[in-house]
């Protein structure tokens, strides 16, 4: 809002940085952990950013290599039960079983 209480159009104010969509793709391979998972920041994979990870991938198709790690960990941590783990550490399913649920399949 301006000065005179009016909402200026959006066009008129441009973001500081024009980014392009491969700008803003990340590289997945750069933040993966060696076992296919993704960290919540760093360190210890967990199921949750993976599938985020994974989502996002499946819509940009930016990195097949990096998507397949993913999977591969994904496997690792199903359970007998047809549920995900949260994590390795985790013996139980829990929540996590319906992010994972949102991918396409395989």
């Amino acid at each position: 809002m301006d000065r005179s209480g009016f909402f200026p159009h959006a066009a008129h104010h441009p973001p500081r940085e024009a980014q392009s969509f491969a700008q803003l793709t990340v590289n997945w391979r750069a933040t993966q952990n060696p076992d296919g998972c993704w960290a919540y920041s760093r360190g210890c994979s967990w199921t949750e950013p993976t599938v985020f990870a994974l989502l996002a991938q499946s819509v940009t198709g930016v990195d097949r290599e990096s998507f397949a790690g993913g999977r591969r960990f994904l496997r690792s941590v199903a359970g007998p039960d047809g549920g995900y783990r949260p994590q390795l550490r985790v013996e139980e399913s829990t929540w996590v079983t319906s992010a994972v649920a949102l991918l396409p399949e395989e």
